[in-house]
């Protein structure tokens, strides 16, 4: 069995309990305007290309045995169809102009990687947390992970949207030591407008959720000007107040690192005009969630 992984993060400190490894799956049902991991949207390995770093030596074109790659009037001419993904590109090019998202990897290819750090998690009370993208819409994969983990008995987190069937969504879940659940707005008109998809199925997930007795971690973006307003707080707190399941709430506020990862060869980054939260507005959020839900509220 084989999943597609964008990347593996060791040393995390912000995805759960502990010093923790993050494994990024590829591939998301959303398409939210603020994301942090764009390059994680895709299913399938993808070459990533940031034309400003290309110094146009050619390099690229020289070593690519499919023909995949040619000098355009300005910049390069990618062939999806013939690329092989045999990072002989990236591996030529000096400027870093050039990056392949994604890799095929066996269930004991990532415990190889997420195993040497094995005495931290204890040490830390850390373990493994399975993001992305989402991770269950690669679900038989995600589910053996899980179950390779729980077998060596590391503490896992799953980071997901919880836009998944809800069956599969019940059934992967329940492997997992803590869920780390996003909210995104609870409005489905703007959900949908801001992510590309509904969120009945994401609420109505949260509530089977909840009613499993898994322990959850609330995470809700700080958008200003999308998802910060009083009303969608207000609505958002009503929400999760009667949560037994629901341990805490962090809040995450919005910050640019996406804008410099989602160059290649469709798309260039308009800036899309959202501001940097202040700590102060972060803080009194908190402080009215907190106030309204009855639970524990962070901030970063």
């Amino acid at each position: 069995m084989e999943g597609i992984i964008s990347n593996i993060q060791r040393f995390s400190i912000h995805d759960g309990p502990g010093m923790r490894s993050t494994v990024f799956f590829k591939g998301c049902p959303l398409r939210c305007v603020w994301c942090h991991n764009p390059e994680t949207y895709q299913f399938g390995c993808e070459l990533r290309y940031n034309a400003a770093k290309c110094i146009g030596c050619g390099g690229c074109t020289a070593v690519c045995a499919a023909r995949s790659l040619s000098a355009g009037e300005v910049g390069l001419v990618y062939n999806r169809d013939s690329c092989v993904f045999c990072r002989s590109c990236t591996a030529a090019c000096p400027g870093g102009a050039l990056a392949i998202s994604g890799r095929r990897m066996s269930i004991d290819e990532v415990l190889a990687d997420v195993l040497e750090d094995e005495s931290m998690y204890r040490r830390t009370g850390g373990g493994v947390t399975l993001s992305g993208g989402e991770p269950a819409a690669q679900p038989a994969f995600c589910e053996a992970l899980l179950d390779a983990l729980v077998d060596r008995k590391i503490h896992t987190c799953l980071d997901t949207c919880g836009f998944c069937e809800a069956n599969t969504f019940l059934r992967i879940t329940a492997k997992a030591d803590l869920i780390l659940y996003d909210l995104k707005h609870i409005d489905p008109a703007i959900h949908e407008q801001v992510t590309g998809v509904g969120n009945r199925l994401i609420l109505d997930n949260l509530q089977a959720l909840n009613q499993s007795g898994a322990a959850i971690e609330i995470r809700i973006p700080v958008i200003p000007g999308l998802n910060d307003s009083d009303e969608n707080l207000a609505d958002t707190a009503r929400i999760l107040s009667p949560m037994d399941g629901v341990r805490s709430i962090v809040l995450l506020g919005y910050h640019s690192l996406g804008q410099s990862k989602i160059y290649d060869f469709d798309r260039h980054g308009d800036d899309i005009g959202i501001c940097i939260p202040k700590q102060a507005e972060l803080e009194q959020i908190a402080g009215r969630m907190a106030e309204a839900t009855g639970k524990p509220v962070t901030f970063r």
